[in-house]
């Protein structure tokens, strides 16, 4: 019976298509226009004023979920409210990267948050304060989507110009005999009728509204496209929740494809462009669900045709024609852009959507398409051909473990984007981020990455340099899985009190929602002996590098009891086995000065006093190349240096032949082995100078404007005498790296 019911709606579903003739459509590729036009500018005006708006719209995928236990079996979740890296860890654990990661995030979050910063970092943050959008959500998880509007602000949209569309749903059709009619059956489940319905709701009154920044819904009493007109949009560029494509860096807004539509727009009188793109073969064609043809008897009838609905022998006949052209054939994206004030006549009659009639039991469901309004009377619709990505698939209404797997790398380059993780840590309100990072799914995964662990000490009356410490700090946190332990060293005098603020008051937003930061508290009494109370700290918890600021040491020459009373000098001869590096208040480099945290520009200040970094600036390191260890050196710290922004100078000091100016062998031979020992892609400088380290280095590192000065000092042994001289004079903060040994106790008396 259920077969026969099938036969009966592919009829249905193909009658329309067989009663028009069909051609191959006429196709525009955006490089034969945006390179001699200056429509591209216009697309970027338009979306810095707002006249061009976006629409997010709910298609009902649902993703299965592995439920955290080994061997459980797949449940479904919605799309638009998964975090995909949980769904991941579950059914495809080895795609899950060890770096950083920004978890607890929502599809639908992914794809707004998007949205906003691309804008922001595009066009400016005026032209993400007019920036209208609309998200058609399914009305079911209508309130799912309300709270993470609050919890995360709106994800940096204007709450007024944030339009939420419900979707409703509809129950099965059944055949009513006593009536001759179909009629809603109440026992048969409830469907989504298409984003074709969801595009035509927006034409409909009182259907939508905006949420206030207190959770007061007020609604719209226009029509959504009414709304948009008003406030000056012109064009609407619409997709998918589902389009993970578009998470891609630089994929959300596709100026190209703007241009391209504004030009159509302009020269041949289009409302609409269809983004398309080249079919390979048929398993294209049903991937996508689509194949692009022109009506040869309509008006302006390039139409994307569902070969789902192409069952029938004569219908699948035209499919096989078309696919076989000798030029190919081409599909839709589900990427459309829609000139607003003609978009409102065309979405008055429903009648003229082409519905396809699907089989759920013995009941019917319509479902309409968005590219369907393409085949209305009045559409005048150019197909574009753009660089872009692939459009998202449409024959899997569930996406299991393969959909998983390939949108793992598509999030990994998304969630390495700093502007995008600092955005959502900036927006998130200060409840979701506690709520976030104490109540995390729970979850058999383990990373495969080891942890690398970074201790900071601190005293209280460091309370200055701590920003700057944190900052240079957070260089070493490269992967979700490492952590950044802040550990507040208490005096004699000191109180829990003065600790318990001082925990409460500094960090990192970010890395306080990923769960990265661990605080603590030891305590140095009267005795020289308890600054090995950090040595321990860094011994139990296995430390992988101290962090330690210091002003004692930016001290003048004649000040001799600063650097005895040092935390960072008691720190390097104490903590002998693992490297250091000290961050001196008096840094002279751009990334390293304290001047860039207390104006504000490196670090927007939060109510909590904690700071979130923006996308950092480049940083300028100098490895003093000593006879022995300067690969080692620039192979532990290269890591940590970003070849795209950074730069690496190689200083080599006594670097010439006795009473010459020619480089010895033996410096040319460190030059080469250093550079050979540079990341890839990295700026690498070479400075030589005659005189020793003492001498030359501080007036380089002035010279070079250096950031952090790299030196070698012998594992399981204190500082030489030339290294504390150089921790004292150079303006700069020193790492000093050490090979593996133990530990020496220091015996001297630290105060500060």
């Amino acid at each position: 019976a259920e077969q026969v019911l099938q036969v009966y709606a592919n009829r249905s579903n193909s009658s329309w298509i067989e009663s028009e003739e069909w051609a191959a459509p006429t196709i525009v590729k955006t490089d034969a226009i945006v390179g001699g036009t200056s429509y591209v500018a216009q697309a970027e005006r338009m979306l810095s004023r707002g006249e061009i708006a976006f629409a997010f719209f709910d298609d009902g995928r649902i993703v299965e979920r592995g439920g955290g236990t080994f061997g459980a079996i797949p449940e479904p979740s919605p799309l638009l409210s998964t975090d995909l890296w949980q769904a991941i860890k579950e059914l495809a654990p080895n795609k899950v990267p060890s770096t950083q990661r920004l978890e607890r995030l929502s599809v639908v979050g992914r794809q707004l948050l998007h949205a906003a910063v691309t804008l922001e970092m595009s066009y400016g943050a005026a032209a993400l304060s007019r920036a209208k959008v609309v998200v058609g959500i399914d009305s079911v998880h209508e309130a799912f989507f309300a709270s993470e509007l609050l919890q995360w602000g709106h994800f940096g949209f204007a709450p007024l110009n944030l339009a939420v569309l419900p979707l409703p749903r509809f129950h099965g059709f059944a055949e009513d005999k006593a009536r001759g009619t179909l009629a809603h059956v109440k026992d048969s489940a409830k469907l989504l009728m298409g984003t074709g319905y969801a595009l035509f709701l927006t034409n409909s009154p009182a259907e939508a509204y905006t949420l206030s920044d207190g959770g007061d819904p007020m609604v719209i009493a226009d029509s959504v496209l009414g709304w948009l007109e008003r406030s000056g949009v012109v064009w609407l560029s619409s997709g998918l929740l589902v389009d993970m494509e578009r998470l891609r860096p630089g994929e959300m807004v596709d100026t190209d494809f703007l241009a391209s539509a504004l030009f159509m727009g302009d020269t041949a009188g289009a409302n609409m462009a269809m983004e398309v793109m080249k079919g390979g073969s048929e398993r294209d064609a049903r991937t996508h669900d689509s194949i692009v043809l022109k009506r040869v008897r309509a008006q302006g009838g390039e139409v994307s045709l569902r070969p789902s609905c192409m069952r029938t022998v004569c219908s699948y006949q035209i499919l096989q024609q078309h696919l076989a052209a000798e030029d190919g054939f081409y599909v839709a994206t589900q990427r459309f852009a829609f000139k607003v004030p003609a978009l409102r006549p065309l979405l008055v009659d429903a009648s003229q959507f082409k519905a396809e009639v699907v089989m759920q039991s013995f009941y019917a469901y319509a479902s309409f398409d968005m590219a369907d309004i393409s085949s209305f009377q009045g559409a005048k619709c150019v197909c574009i051909r753009t660089r872009g990505r692939p459009g998202p698939g449409m024959t899997d209404s569930v996406l299991a473990q393969p959909w998983l797997s390939y949108v793992a790398p598509i999030l990994e380059l998304q969630d390495q984007v700093d502007s995008f993780r600092q955005k959502a840590v900036q927006l998130i309100r200060s409840e979701g981020l506690v709520r976030a990072s104490s109540n995390a799914e729970a979850s058999i995964f383990k990373e495969r990455k080891r942890a690398y662990t970074v201790v900071v000490p601190i005293t209280l009356e460091q309370a200055k340099m701590v920003p700057i410490t944190i900052k240079m700090a957070r260089l070493f946190i490269k992967n979700i899985v490492d952590r950044m332990h802040l550990l507040i060293v208490l005096g004699p005098n000191d109180t829990k009190l003065q600790a318990s603020a001082m925990l409460h008051s500094v960090g990192d937003k970010e890395l306080d929602f990923q769960g990265q930061i661990v605080r603590s508290v030891v305590y140095r009494g009267d005795m020289p002996k308890d600054i090995d109370s950090v040595a321990a700290y860094c011994d139990t918890h296995g430390a992988n590098i101290v962090v330690v600021p210091s002003v004692a040491l930016c001290a003048p020459p004649s000040d001799l009891g600063a650097a005895s009373g040092s935390l960072a000098m008691a720190v390097c001869r104490t903590v002998t086995s693992l490297p250091v590096l000290v961050v001196k208040a008096n840094s002279i480099g751009k990334f390293s000065n304290i001047r860039t945290m207390s104006t504000g520009s490196q670090a927007p200040a939060q109510s909590s006093g904690s700071q979130v970094l923006g996308p950092r600036s480049g940083l300028v390191a100098m490895c003093h190349l000593d006879m022995s260890h300067a690969s080692p050196l620039i192979e532990a710290f290269g890591p940590f240096l970003c070849p795209k922004r950074d730069v690496l100078f190689l200083a080599k000091t006594q670097a010439f032949e006795p009473r010459s100016t020619q480089l010895s062998m033996r410096s040319r031979r460190m030059l080469v082995q250093a550079r050979m020992s540079a990341p890839a892609g990295m700026r690498v400088e070479e400075r030589a100078y005659a005189e020793s380290a003492l001498v030359d280095l501080p007036k380089a590192v002035e010279a070079e404007n250096v950031d952090v000065l790299m030196i070698a000092s012998s594992g399981g042994l204190a500082p030489s005498k030339e290294t504390e001289d150089l921790l004292k004079t150079v303006r700069s903060c020193v790492y000093i790296h050490r090979s593996p040994g133990p530990q020496r106790t220091l015996s001297a008396n630290v105060d500060a």
